[in-house]
């Protein structure tokens, strides 16, 4: 019996191995939420954030952003035309890079800005500008628009071949100037493998609409693969499946 209960649970190892590997590449999720209404712009047209949700595998980086309203590319002549910046400091090191553009709007976040996204009026239909610190072009990459929401699929092999790991900012508006940032204060990331960021306590929801500052933010975080099962439900399987195994080794024997 116990030589039939120590091949079960090599059983076991075997098909949760097999069951991650067949899933993978995995992704490391990190939504941040932004609270509605938070907006500090002064125009009669206002963007407001709702999250932004990074995620990366092997290959790619992963951005989607969500606003409260309906938004567009830019120069469509709608009034909810997007503009803005995403900052990214792919090393996670403050003292590289120069001081994220967010930081000039509202933003604190103190991070060495090392590229950046920018969707500004000279962009092309379905493309959004990756440059390094400098300012200079390093890729047109694509930009995908659904309804509130965009999303932005990065090749890490643009950011210097980066493991995917990233600290960021970001802030958007309309074509008169930009309205709200995320996060508030601070900034947010997708998480690291030798140097992980605590995140930040869920904000005091105030009269005003946030906490500090024109707002507040909070962040979840939870890892999936790429067919977007949380991997921890991979090993729950698993265990069921020794479970069912064993009972049928007892019942047999």
């Amino acid at each position: 019996m116990k030589s039939i209960l120590l091949k079960s649970f090599i059983i076991y190892l075997f098909v949760s191995g097999f069951l991650l590997i067949a899933t993978s590449p995995l992704l490391y999720a990190k939504i941040v939420q932004d609270l509605s209404n938070d907006t500090f712009g002064v125009n009669a047209v206002k963007i407001d954030i709702l999250s932004i949700n990074v995620e990366s595998d092997s290959q790619y980086l992963y951005m989607t952003c969500t606003f409260a309203s309906p938004v567009f590319e830019t120069d469509t002549g709608n009034s909810f035309d997007l503009f803005g910046y995403i900052d990214l400091d792919v090393d996670q090191d403050s003292t590289t890079g120069t001081t994220a553009l967010s930081d000039f709007y509202n933003g604190s976040s103190e991070i060495g800005m090392d590229y950046y996204l920018e969707l500004m009026p000279d962009a092309q239909p379905g493309l959004i500008a990756l440059k390094d610190s400098n300012g200079k072009l390093i890729d047109d990459i694509p930009i995908v628009f659904n309804d509130n929401s965009f999303i932005v699929t990065i090749p890490l092999s643009v950011l210097g071949n980066d493991d995917g790991f990233i600290n960021y900012t970001a802030f958007f508006g309309d074509v008169e100037g930009p309205d709200d940032v995320i996060p508030n204060s601070g900034f947010a990331t997708n998480g690291t493998a030798s140097n992980p960021v605590p995140d930040p306590a869920p904000p005091t929801p105030s009269p005003s609409g946030g906490s500090g500052g024109s707002g507040g933010c909070f962040i979840n975080s939870v890892t999936y693969n790429s067919n977007n099962i949380p991997a921890p439900m991979i090993l729950l399987l698993s265990g069921l499946f020794l479970y069912a195994w064993i009972i049928i080794i007892k019942k047999t024997f």
